[in-house]
């Protein structure tokens, strides 16, 4: 089975000159949101909870909060019916009571970078959006995978 959560983001302008004295300004601003893909095989209020605490955040600066909650038979999934084709939507698994977070894609800007097939990221998902453990790679033309820093170093 696969739960599609999809979430709202959003960020607060106001935050941004903010001293940190008194009250901090207002003035949100909507930046989108992610899909995220969740594999289990069984689906509890308990797991719910637990997803969620991972998800959902918020503090002075920014915000991101649950729009919707959809569960699909993996036999019928089709990912096309729950995010646009642009959008990088996070897989989360979890593995030995640890939920790992995963999210391929291909490059943004192909033709600056014609030898990157795919942007591979993973990492160990923690409360409140945090994340350890996380790891950025490049699935390179020629078949190699390489780290995102080390694929920089050698380009400069």
């Amino acid at each position: 089975m696969y739960v599609i959560i999809n979430t709202q983001f959003r960020e607060n302008y106001g935050a941004h000159d903010w001293d940190g004295k008194g009250e901090c300004p207002q003035h949100w601003k909507y930046k989108g949101g992610n899909t995220y893909i969740v594999t289990t095989d069984l689906w509890t209020q308990d797991v719910e909870r637990e997803v969620l605490k991972l998800i959902q955040y918020a503090n002075d600066y920014e915000q991101e909060y649950l729009l919707q909650v959809t569960l699909v038979d993996h036999r019928t999934f089709k990912l096309s019916n729950f995010c646009e084709e642009w959008e990088r939507p996070v897989y989360l698994q979890k593995y030995n009571d640890q939920w790992v977070g995963r999210r391929t894609y291909k490059p943004e800007f192909p033709d600056h970078y014609p030898d990157i097939n795919w942007h591979m990221e993973e990492w160990t998902a923690l409360p409140l959006g945090e994340r350890e453990d996380y790891a950025h790679n490049l699935s390179l033309e020629d078949g190699s995978v390489i780290s995102y820093r080390d694929y920089l170093q050698k380009a400069s």
